[in-house]
Order: C-alpha cells, then structure tokens, then sequence
C-alpha cells in the first residue's frame, strides 16, 4: 500500500506539472499578478498588508485601500482571469489525479492480473473476492475507478477546495467529516474490515 501510494503521488505530481506547463498555468497566474501590481502603482497601496497593519492606518488610508481593491476584485479582465486561473486548477487535478489511477489502479493490474498492483506483484499478493473468486475487471474498475479514486479521493479532494476557496465552508466540513465518519464506520464494522473501496 504504502509503495503504491508513493509511486501515484510521484506519478500524479509529474502529470500534474506537465499539464501546468502545457496549459501555461504559470503564465495566467503571473498576468494576474501583474494586473495586481499595476492596481497598487495606480493607487498608491499594497495589497499585501497584514489585518494589524490595516487596523493601525486611518480611515482615509484604509478606504484607499478598500476602494483600489474593490476596483481590482470588479476589473472585467481580472475576473477573467481568476475564472481562467480557476478552471485550469481544476482540470489540473482532475486529470493529474485520474490518469495515475488509471493507469497503476485499473491498467497495470489488468495486466498483472489477479488485481496486483505494482506493490502487490513485489509482494506477492492480489485481490479477490471473499468467496476465492479472482476479482473482474469490471470489478476492479469499481474499486479503483470509482471507490478509490471518486469517492476515496476526488470527493475529498472537491470538498477541500470548495473549504479552501471559502465556498459552502460549513457544508465542505460537514461533507469531510461524514465521509471520514464513513470510512471508519466501513473498516471497523464491516465483516471484510477493509475500506470502502
């Protein structure tokens, strides 16, 4: 488990970075800054200001502050962007995430067969049913496809970022937290004691 965790990160990360560079993340995130920047020269403030320095500015200083901001968070290219900057992060991933759980989770074990992974063929192990049976391809593709990478990960993964962009805050938590529930509910009280997947 762990050896197969650690080669989908690996592997997830490498994907993730190759399609920031084809999607020219970086690029859209540094026209954003520069539009950021180009807002503070115009207006004479920073953005980058801690709560306490804020509070210790007068009233003028800090309206200065809230109006350039405002003008900046309602700029039409700005919003553009941050939708652009948004979307690619998303699609990023998305696709970082499931082409590794494609291709280790669902690929190499049909090809080792018995359900092996590259963990479980160094190790000598495979996945079956309970009753001996060799686990289906179909089979395996629930488990990996939609146990272990909708359910165990993107799901979480959704709802993180909907937590971290302030979105549905208290929904996200409730979410993390029914599904963290679940997934020990599942391995303790279940007569396999394995995960959902």
């Amino acid at each position: 488990y762990i050896f197969d965790t650690i080669l989908l990160v690996t592997v997830a990360v490498g994907i993730a970075f190759l399609l920031s560079a084809l999607l020219r993340y970086d690029a859209h995130t540094q026209k954003r800054a520069e539009l950021r920047q180009a807002y503070e020269v115009e207006y004479g403030v920073s953005f980058d200001i801690a709560q306490e320095d804020y509070e210790k500015l007068s009233e003028e200083e800090r309206k200065k502050i809230d109006d350039a901001y405002a003008l900046f968070a309602t700029d039409t290219e700005v919003r553009e962007i941050d939708s652009l900057i948004i979307n690619l992060s998303l699609l990023i991933v998305v696709f970082g995430l499931l082409i590794p759980f494609v291709g280790l989770e669902l690929l190499v074990p049909m090809a080792f067969g018995h359900g092996r992974t590259l963990g479980k063929k160094i190790f000598g192990v495979g996945i079956m049913r309970i009753d001996g049976v060799k686990i289906s391809n179909f089979q395996l593709f629930a488990r990996a496809i939609l146990g272990k990478y909708t359910l165990e990960t993107m799901l979480p993964v959704f709802l993180l970022l909907l937590l971290l962009l302030n979105v549905m805050p208290v929904a996200s938590l409730f979410g993390l937290a029914v599904l963290a529930f679940l997934q020990v509910a599942v391995i303790m009280f279940s007569q396999q004691h394995g995960p959902i997947h």
